[in-house]
């Protein structure tokens, strides 16, 4: 576990199945009613939001910022991407249904790991637009 006292946060590298992620929670033992899962959105972006050209821990400092409020958040890579890569997986495999499939898994995760917990709010950037040109 890594804690930044300056920022009292602690972040936490959690893997849920295959999926690697940081959980990202407050120094405060009372938390708010609600854990956010952040998803990044398409292409190669990280859980932190970068891609190989651009390094902006986009979603990171949101997470951080959450936990500055008492708000617990989890950040993953997506399958395939960063170190949830997986071995003789092929892009052109992967489906909405696959990432659908995977962040129910973890929001269940979440609901088990959390039960004191009312709320799992999904916050997810740029995966609107592809969900939306579905029959």
């Amino acid at each position: 576990m890594t804690v930044n006292k300056a920022n009292c946060v602690a972040e936490t590298d959690v893997k849920v199945g295959v999926l690697t992620g940081t959980l990202v929670e407050p120094e405060s033992s009372q938390h708010g009613k609600t854990v956010y899962l952040i998803i990044a959105g398409s292409g190669p972006t990280d859980r932190d939001g970068n891609q190989q050209s651009i390094t902006t821990d986009t979603y990171k400092k949101l997470a951080r910022g959450l936990s500055h409020h008492n708000i617990v958040s989890y950040l993953y890579d997506k399958r395939g991407v960063g170190e949830s890569k997986v071995d003789g997986l092929k892009e052109e495999n992967l489906t909405i249904d696959t990432y659908i499939n995977d962040a129910v898994y973890v929001i269940d995760w979440l609901r088990k790991k959390f039960q004191h917990l009312k709320w799992v709010s999904l916050v997810i950037v740029k995966v609107g637009s592809s969900v939306w040109l579905q029959d």
